[in-house]
């Protein structure tokens, strides 16, 4: 016992030592004038030290100890995959509470200060005559600790169409027209005839949105006839641009059928001036008959550098609202996506007793990784809704130490204003060089092509971004790097 106790002082001693210096050294930009070999050095003896330290304390208190020197290690956000789990559920975290309403929500910095937002439809009830309303929770928080305040429901002005032929549901803000800010998307549930995607663009800024008047199936957008529209957006095919992914619902009249699916509206434009083609069903191996699987969230959920599927639905047994999360792995590439079959509830996620389950991913505790948040768990007793929270416990600590070594993508420094020296070694000479920024909630905010001959060292400026954490991805031919960074 004394010799293990002598140990864990040891080990203590030499984290706080080793941790403080490294701070230091990146606050005040020494680290980046460090040789090349002196930083592996250091990388390599820090991830020594923090494995042996994971024996006393947990990898969420040393993230938190190490700050922004977490994201020289990788943790959390090394394309190497060694460890992937949802820790266990938690009610009701960072401030929010139960209510009883009916809410269809998404993640978003919608003021532009670094941490993400919720904003909500909300239904009080099922009364069709009833007024839909925009909800925004403010995260008044920090990036890596949120905190959430009231809702209100005069911060964002926004125009809902008063009609009687469908409904608004599912909110999407992505900046689908690429001038720096988001944009909303609203898809709709038809009680008539075809749905479509209301487009309200943000003709403000990235900090004082203000959205402008419905547009209807803005830039050639269309859903193959689908009676219910559920947007989302995510680069799937790996071209620069977002691409919009719905639920498809139709009516077989003659079998008496509900008929489910997925279609994919490419995006043929660019992210600036985007322009749809025509709606593909079962595009990249995704469920030709998904059932009712309604509410679809996509990200980078295991961390190898595509993009996957998580979805949730509403319940069908009248006797238990008990819902899975339904994921589908990407086992093709950040271009060629290819969704495998479907895996109910896998990493330690739990089923919610939902009536409509809609999963939200985002980094909310700024760890590099994509958590798990939604506010549709049921109460039968209290018949209200309450949130649940699983964080991302991704952690990469058994990354070889010669392959960190080998790693020769630079980003320095990793906590800035927004300006950031780029250097990579090794380079096949010929062959383009693409980066790409992603924000928190996984959205494209920056895309360049560099020459691979002048693509050895250069500069990156987001100083005009939010502040937050951004994942810099480097792809040369089938290479791919990671590095993230820190915007003040």
């Amino acid at each position: 016992m004394y010799q293990t106790n002598n140990l864990r002082k040891r080990y203590r001693q030499q984290w706080a030592f080793l941790t403080r210096r490294l701070q230091r050294w990146i606050k005040q930009g020494d680290f980046a004038q460090f040789s090349r070999e002196k930083q592996v050095y250091l990388q390599v003896q820090l991830r020594r030290l923090y494995r042996q330290m994971l024996r006393y304390q947990t990898a969420k208190r040393l993230r938190k100890a190490l700050g922004a020197a977490a994201l020289l290690l990788g943790l959390g956000t090394a394309p190497s995959l060694q460890a992937q789990n949802f820790a266990a559920p938690q009610t009701n975290p960072f401030g929010l509470a139960a209510a009883d309403e009916i809410r269809f929500d998404t993640f978003a910095d919608i003021d532009g200060d670094g941490n993400l937002d919720i904003l909500s439809i909300v239904y009080n009830s099922y009364d069709e005559e009833d007024e839909q309303s925009f909800a925004f929770r403010e995260n008044v928080g920090t990036a890596d600790e949120p905190s959430f305040a009231a809702p209100t429901e005069d911060v964002l002005t926004v125009n809902l169409p008063v009609t009687e032929d469908f409904n608004p549901v599912n909110p999407e803000l992505a900046d689908l027209d690429g001038d720096g800010d988001l944009d909303l998307i609203l898809g709709t549930y038809s009680y008539t005839g075809e749905s479509l995607v209301l487009y309200y663009e943000n003709t403000g800024d990235a900090e004082n949105p203000s959205f402008g008047e419905p547009v209807n199936n803005p830039f050639g957008l269309n859903f193959a006839g689908s009676l219910a529209v559920v947007p989302s957006t995510a680069d799937l095919d790996g071209d620069g641009d977002l691409d919009v992914i719905s639920l498809y619902y139709g009516y077989d009249d003659q079998a008496e059928e509900d008929e489910f699916g997925i279609v994919f509206v490419e995006n043929t434009g660019t992210s600036t001036e985007p322009a749809f083609a025509s709606a593909q069903r079962q595009a990249f191996n995704l469920p030709a008959d998904p059932g009712r699987l309604l509410f679809m969230e996509f990200g980078d959920i295991d961390n190898d550098g595509d993009i996957d599927l998580l979805a949730g639905s509403n319940y069908e047994d009248d006797y238990s609202y008990e819902t899975p999360f339904r994921f589908f792995e990407n086992t093709g590439d950040a271009e060629n996506p290819n969704f495998a079959a479907e895996a109910e509830n896998p990493f330690g996620l739990v089923s919610s007793s939902s009536l409509l389950l809609l999963p939200m991913l985002g980094d909310l505790d700024g760890d590099g990784d994509l958590d798990m948040l939604h506010g549709s768990n049921y109460d039968e007793k209290t018949e209200s809704s309450f949130w649940t929270y699983q964080e991302n416990l991704l952690i990469t600590v058994n990354v070889d130490d010669q392959q960190l070594a080998a790693n020769t993508f630079r980003a320095f420094p990793s906590v800035s204003d927004g300006r950031y020296q780029l250097q990579l070694t090794g380079l096949a000479t010929s062959v383009p060089l693409q980066l790409r920024v992603f924000n928190a909630a996984g959205q494209l905010m920056h895309e360049a092509q560099y020459d691979a001959v002048s693509a050895a060292a250069f500069g990156l400026d987001i100083s005009t971004f939010p502040a937050g954490t951004y994942q810099l991805e480097l792809v040369q031919g089938t290479q791919r790097w990671v590095r993230p960074v820190v915007k003040q």
